[in-house]
């Protein structure tokens, strides 16, 4: 189960335990659609680097990056997408080390 304040709650059945935390990954938030731009939203750790990327599918090997690398500095990162395409686009982001 999870928040939009990135909270998270697992239930660990084999220790009849609820434990709650943070994921150390980034979580979407829904996208905003205005007008040919769609804003997207991701939790983030201050200082740390992400790419946002885009593919035609869920398993396509041919991700491509939306932009450059996104420096985060707070706990959300908000960017946006001009694709002008009508076909599928699936969303992704990635953690740069």
């Amino acid at each position: 189960l999870a928040f939009a304040n990135g909270t998270v709650f697992v239930a660990d059945y084999w220790n009849n335990t609820v434990r709650q935390g943070s994921p150390a990954l980034p979580m979407m938030g829904s996208p905003q659609l205005d007008g040919g731009t769609i804003r997207l939203h991701w939790t983030s750790v201050t200082g740390w680097q992400y790419q946002l990327q885009a593919g035609g599918n869920l398993n396509s090997a041919g991700w491509t990056n939306v932009g450059n690398a996104i420096l985060a500095t707070n706990e959300v990162v908000w960017t946006e997408d001009t694709a002008t395409s009508s076909a599928n686009r699936y969303y992704r982001v990635q953690l740069i080390p």
